[in-house]
């Protein structure tokens, strides 16, 4: 669960540091590289599409990232029992085979009534489980499987 974190918090990082520097040196440079060229104006228009897609990506994980960072550092996170609802991703096996891989469980939270979907695998539809996660990106792995109370 934590090396799923720091890889999505390091995708956050290289994207907005990475789109910003590309943002400066696009507006410091554009004039040699872009507007002195035949076409110029166009890719220019194309790369800051392209850089502010870039940085919208960061932006994008890294706010639910930095609010699990404390989490993340400390150790902690959210432990409860849910019953896996059904899943928001399904993705064909590559083989042909026809197999499909299911991911994203929707997870009912027993304790507090809720319904989220988290980040993990390996879960099966219809069964209880004691889970951990974090409550911002929602990176979650199964603890151990419960018998099912009816």
């Amino acid at each position: 669960m934590k090396t799923s974190y720091f890889a999505l918090l390091a995708v956050a990082l290289v994207s907005l540091v990475g789109g910003a520097l590309f943002l400066v040196l696009g507006t410091v440079k554009r004039k040699k590289w872009f507007f002195e060229k035949k076409g110029g104006r166009i890719v220019y228009a194309i790369f800051l599409c392209a850089t502010l897609s870039f940085v919208g990506v960061g932006v994008r994980y890294a706010i639910p990232a930095f609010g699990d960072l404390p989490y993340a550092l400390g150790g902690s996170y959210e432990e409860t029992v849910g019953l896996v609802m059904g899943f928001d991703e399904a993705r064909y096996d590559a083989d042909g085979n026809g197999r499909v891989n299911y991911s994203r469980p929707i997870v009912y939270l027993e304790e507090t009534g809720e319904t989220l979907v988290l980040h993990t695998k390996d879960l099966s539809l219809g069964k209880r489980y004691l889970v951990r996660y974090y409550p911002h990106t929602r990176i979650a792995e199964a603890v151990k499987e419960l018998p099912r109370t009816e």
